[in-house]
């Protein structure tokens, strides 16, 4: 009899990841930007955009914990990545473009009278 090769669940997946070591049901941000591949400070950009979901309903300056079983999912979906990375990028572009903007502006010279 043959038998098909079953793939992976999601939760095989999460209990294989980082060498079997099991991740809390909720992370913080370093634990979500380890888990998709992005760096802590990118973070809140996904979720301004609303890639990301934190959940319950924190306050803006409040610290943000995720669903690990979301945000794994999340890491292991190409679409959401592209558009993830691709707001990245025209977040710290445009970020950079009017750093610069402000940088090259001319000084204001002392009024004269």
């Amino acid at each position: 009899m043959l038998t098909s090769a079953k793939s992976p669940s999601l939760s095989d997946m999460f209990t294989q990841a980082e060498g079997a070591r099991l991740w809390p049901a909720r992370l913080d941000s370093a634990q979500t930007a380890k888990v998709l591949g992005f760096q802590e400070h990118d973070i809140p950009v996904l979720v301004f955009h609303e890639l990301l979901d934190p959940l319950g309903k924190p306050a803006p300056n409040a610290r943000k914990y995720f669903a690990a079983v979301e945000v794994y999912g999340l890491g292991q979906d190409r679409a959401w990545l592209n558009k993830a990375t691709r707001i990245l990028y025209q977040h710290w572009q445009d970020k950079n473009a009017n750093r610069t903007k402000n940088e090259s502006a001319p000084a204001a010279g002392p009024a004269l009278n």
